[in-house]
Order: structure tokens, then sequence, then C-alpha cells
């Protein structure tokens, strides 16, 4: 295989491993879910680009929304030399701007990760991640995942932020519930018990509080 044909390989099966990952976010499932986009009102009335990008955006379903996200993403990281804290700005800043929502889970985190280790291995020539990625695809029905983020316009809920739980998504540090150990499951309950306590208590106090993670 010529040097010409490798890298297109290489770009095709990282964007094949980049839609499954970010397909699998809780925050994009949310997204969709709640039809947050084209909401940023505040940044449409001042950036001209945000202003067509929320025109456009009226004329598109969600799903293609976060497909266009997705090529913008893929674009960015196989043009520039992508640095972690580069990725994780990049990430906050656009769901921000695109959806109007914050990522109060640092999630951001894990995603970078996840996305970086992909496309170093495969320009590596190595498909061990890129398989796994495959297969956490084909998985996607079968375990549960707790996602958090806050939608803007939401100040008159309870909560700015949600817990969303979804059967059809995995996160990368996700187990399916059989393979939990009896140790890992009670650890488990044990959170979920004082999450729940937490959870009462700022009900009693009568407000949350939520910050956004995005660097200055």
């Amino acid at each position: 295989m010529d040097s010409k044909n490798q890298y297109e390989e290489v770009d095709r099966r990282f964007k094949e491993g980049l839609t499954i990952i970010v397909l699998n976010w809780p925050v994009i499932k949310l997204i969709v879910q709640n039809g947050w986009v084209g909401q940023n009102e505040e940044r449409i009335r001042d950036d001209p680009e945000a202003k067509q990008l929320n025109l456009d955006s009226e004329f598109k379903s969600e799903s293609q929304v976060v497909q266009d996200f997705i090529e913008d993403l893929f674009q960015y990281i196989i043009k520039y030399d992508c640095k972690p804290e580069d990725l994780e700005d990049w990430l906050l800043k656009e769901i921000e701007y695109r959806f109007y929502t914050l990522i109060e889970d640092n999630s951001e985190k894990e995603m970078t990760k996840a996305i970086l280790s992909l496309f170093n291995e495969l320009e590596d020539g190595k498909y061990t991640l890129y398989e796994e990625v495959k297969k956490m695809g084909a998985l996607m029905k079968n375990v549960k995942v707790n996602g958090q983020c806050g939608n803007k316009d939401d100040d008159d809920s309870d909560e700015e932020g949600e817990d969303w739980e979804d059967s059809s998504v995995i996160g990368p540090n996700d187990k399916v519930e059989e393979e939990l150990t009896e140790e890992e499951l009670q650890k488990i309950a044990e959170e979920k018990a004082e999450e729940e306590k937490k959870k009462q208590i700022m009900e009693e106090d009568g407000f949350s509080v939520v910050s956004s993670k995005k660097k200055k």
C-alpha cells in the first residue's frame, strides 16, 4: 500500500471510530433527545458565523447537526497537531456554542483521551483500539451509562443539569453488569445512596450551583 492510500485508510478508520465514540457520548445523546440545536441566541446576535450556523441548523435534523459536528471535529484533528488541552477546549466551546449546552461531568477529558488514543494508534499502524471501538458500537444496546450536562435555557427547572440514563450507549470506563464483582456492585450502591442524599440536601436548601468548565 502506497503512502497516499495508507493515509486515506487511516482517515477512513479514524472517522468510523470517531463517529462511534461521539455518538456514544451521553452529552450528545442528551442534545439529540432534547432538541438542543440552534438555541444560542446571545452568540447568534453577536457572531455572524454563529448566526449562519443557526440558520443552517433550522433546516437540518438534530442528527444531521451532530453529523456536521463530527465532521468538523474530524477535520480539526487531522489538520492540526492537537494537544489534549486544545481538544478539550474545542469540545467545551463547540458544545456550548452549537448546542447552548454546558458539560458538567468533565467527560470532555475522557472523550479527548479516547479520541486521540484512537488517532495516534491508527497513525502508528495499530488497530487494537479501533477494533475495541467497533465492538463497543455493536454492544451499545446491552449496557447503561449515566450522563450529565446542562442546557442554558433550562432556568425554570429545579436543576440546571440532569442525570440521564440510557441503555443504548456505553462509555470507555463502563462495565457490563454481569462483569462487576460483588465489591464493585456494593461500591456503586453506596455511591448512588450518597448522590441521592446530596440531591435531597440541595432540594431542601432550594438551590444548586452549576459552573462552566470552559477555560479562559
